[in-house]
Formats: C-alpha cells, structure tokens, sequence
C-alpha cells in the first residue's frame, strides 16, 4: 500500500455494487410511498368494484373504462395496515339463526329414581295399614276354634312349622317354651296369624321372622282331632 497513490485508493475494487444501506432520503421516500399504500388499494378496489358491475350490467364502455384505470393498479403485498370495518358481536349474533331450545324430557335416572320413591311410598304405605291391621286383630278376642298364646319370656320357642300358607305346626320339642305351655301347643295346629298379621292367605316372611323375638303372640288354629280346651288364650 505505500506504493499506491492516493487516487487509487479513492478508486472502488472491481466487481464492487452500490451500498446496499439506503440514504436518509430513500428512507424517507420509501416510507411516504408506504403511507400511500392504504389510500393507493382503496382507489384500485373502487375500480375494481367499478369494473365488476360494469361486467355484470353488460356496460362495455365503462368496463373498458375501468380496466384501464386497473392496468396501472399495483397488488401490494405485505403489512399493510388498512382498516377494515368487522361487525361488532352483537350484530354478529343478531345475524345468527337463533336456534329453538331444546325440550328436555326426564333423564331415565330421575325416572328411575322417582319409579323407586314411588315404590317406597307405596311400600311404606301398605306396612303403615298392615300395622294398624295387626293391632286391631290384637285388640279383638280370638275366634271360635282359635286358641292365642303369647309368649314373653327368652328361650327357645321349640316349634318346626311347614312351608304351607298358612304354616302347620309339624313338631314341639320338649321343654321349650311351646311344650310348657297350658295348653301345649298342639301339633297338627295351623298357625293362621303372627302379632296379629295374616297368614292365612298370604306368605309374611318378617311375621316369621317375629318368632324370634319376645313378646310374640301366634294364633293357633286348633286341629279337629284334639279336644278343644276350655281358655282361648294361654
């Protein structure tokens, strides 16, 4: 380099381009031309808008019209920060189709659940007016041929009934309470009522069930082959 001259040194390499950094100016320039951009694609959409009716009334000379003044028209492409007007959200929804609200039926849970408190009412029900049944036949004196023992005292009843409806006593074991009885409680005795429920026409499994309990009372009705004995009750 101490052998070069300075004009030489002035002089650019070959090859070399123009600097890629715009001046101040250029900068300026380029920034008016963006500022333009907005207003420049308003102006091309109203010719475009203008050509199409043109187009579609079937006007050839204002669609000649308009196609030149789109030829000059540039498609700018990028960030431009153009305003559009978007519908606010409530017309938005106004312009929707409203859709009529749906009519729920009842779940098949809840009808299931009401099915089952029904049958609970039901059920409570008819034990409320069998209970009130069970104290009035209490409350009356035994029928003729009917022989009614209660039974209070702990201890093991001592009587094997049937399956049948009414039950038959088929045995009383000896010196359980049933044996000590007086009256015995005779075998071959249809036991047609427990604690005043009926078992004369239907199965009451919870009526059997009382027998383990005390106080319990059974209406015996007393087999023709045995002698009937002075006292209804014992």
């Amino acid at each position: 380099m101490d052998c070069m001259k300075k004009e030489d040194l002035r002089l650019l390499p070959s090859g070399t381009g123009a600097c890629p950094f715009a001046a101040p100016a250029a900068r300026r320039a380029e920034a008016e031309v963006s500022a333009s951009r907005p207003e420049k694609l308003a102006k091309d959409h109203e010719a475009g808008e203008a050509a199409l009716a043109a187009l579609t009334a079937g006007d050839a000379p204002a669609f000649q019209k308009a196609l030149l003044a789109l030829k000059e028209s540039v498609v700018w492409m990028g960030n431009v920060n153009a305003e559009v007007e978007r519908p606010s959200k409530k017309a938005k929804a106004e312009e929707e189709p409203r859709e009529a609200p749906l009519l729920a039926g009842p779940s098949p849970v809840s009808s299931e659940r009401d099915a089952a408190e029904d049958d609970e009412e039901e059920d409570a029900a008819e034990a409320a007016a069998a209970r009130q049944q069970a104290q009035e036949n209490l409350s009356k004196p035994p029928k003729k041929g009917i022989v009614r023992y209660t039974f209070r005292d702990e201890g093991l009843l001592g009587v094997r009934l049937s399956r049948d409806v009414p039950p038959w006593i088929l045995e009383v074991r000896e010196g359980t309470l049933s044996y000590r009885k007086n009256p015995r409680v005779p075998v071959g005795g249809v036991v047609i009522a427990i604690n005043g429920y009926d078992l004369s026409s239907k199965e009451n499994p919870s009526a059997i069930k009382a027998l383990a309990k005390r106080p319990v009372v059974l209406d015996v009705d007393w087999p023709i082959d045995i002698p009937m004995p002075a006292a209804s009750s014992a």
